[in-house]
């Protein structure tokens, strides 16, 4: 599995072979059509009905919308799918043939959410459940990633199994947090975080956890608040408004908390300059007070794993 703007990896559809993003803030499977004169089409993989045999077309419409400038257009259709080895049938998938915004930039073909079906806009079963449906699967995955000084950007999805090689550690796990009484997102509340043994105490802040971004996002004022307790950090603008760096040579220690468990990180995510690294934590207006987005910068120190049954996420230290 690796990583370009979201880790991704090869699914085999109807015979033929596509790399997609496993988004875990999504439930929505689809590849790029052969119908598709997308910009974002051009030079992909493209699905082709006439090659596969058990393709099954059905036609119902489908909008996911990403963000304001991000959507695909398409329809559906069914087909036999197989993930990292798991084969099963009657996948009903989406076929875009109308691709717009980040996917204009992206090197993989198509999407493949792991969230929950609430969600989904194709209102379909998810691959991954239909996989524990269909095969008797253990009913979670788990996501390892690449570590802060790794040369490659390569990473693990195990579906139904836990790479105990990966693991310097034992898990503690992390009830889900519903909305309106439904399971929606890969979620759980926080409930402080502590810098060099000062705790900051946030009120009803949700952590999410998703793939596709590459730090911990929180709003501008928790943000503020966490990098006053950090030792030389500074907000420097830049074309995104700003950027938190912090000393490359930092010490501290940065611990969140949820529930009862403690979760450390590095609060370095890369290199900036000479003397400064990007801070692990960044800020984003989305108008969303409550909820802080954990990405790459918290997931890359622990092997996650998302269980689909009992609704818990569970973290385990890595192996370095």
């Amino acid at each position: 599995m690796s990583n370009w703007l979201g880790y991704y990896g090869p699914v085999i559809i109807g015979g033929q072979t596509f790399n997609v993003f496993f988004d875990l803030s999504s439930s929505d499977f689809w590849v790029p059509s052969i119908r598709c004169d997308s910009f974002a089409c051009k030079g992909r993989r493209r699905f082709n009905e006439s090659l596969s045999e058990t393709f099954e077309y059905i036609g119902t419409p489908f909008i996911v919308d990403y963000d304001e400038t991000t959507e695909v257009h398409g329809f559906l259709g069914k087909d036999q799918l197989s993930v990292g080895g798991i084969e099963h049938i009657d996948q009903k998938f989406g076929l875009t043939n109308e691709e717009t915004g980040f996917f204009n930039y992206v090197e993989f073909d198509g999407m493949l959410g792991m969230g929950f079906g609430s969600i989904s806009a194709e209102n379909v079963t998810t691959p991954f459940s239909n996989m524990v449906n269909q095969k008797d699967i253990n009913p979670y995955f788990g996501f390892h990633f690449r570590q802060l000084n790794d040369t490659n950007y390569v990473g693990t999805l195990t579906l139904g199994e836990i790479d105990s090689t990966k693991l310097s550690g034992s898990f503690s796990y992390n009830k889900v947090s519903k909305i309106n009484d439904t399971y929606m997102y890969w979620m759980t509340m926080v409930d402080g975080v502590s810098i060099n043994d000062n705790k900051l105490k946030y009120e009803q802040k949700i952590a999410v956890f998703d793939t596709v971004y590459p730090v911990i996002f929180m709003p501008p004022d928790d943000a503020d608040a966490y990098h006053k307790l950090i030792n030389g950090s500074k907000l420097i603008p830049s074309f995104l408004k700003g950027v938190y760096v912090v000393p490359c040579n930092t010490t501290d220690h940065v611990e969140f908390i949820f529930g009862k468990n403690s979760y450390s990180i590095n609060p370095i995510f890369s290199h900036y300059t000479h003397d400064d690294c990007m801070s692990s934590v960044q800020y984003i207006d989305s108008g969303y007070n409550n909820t802080w987005v954990f990405g790459e910068a918290f997931l890359r120190d622990y092997y996650s794993v998302y269980n689909i049954d009992n609704f818990t996420i569970g973290l385990a230290p890595v192996s370095k």
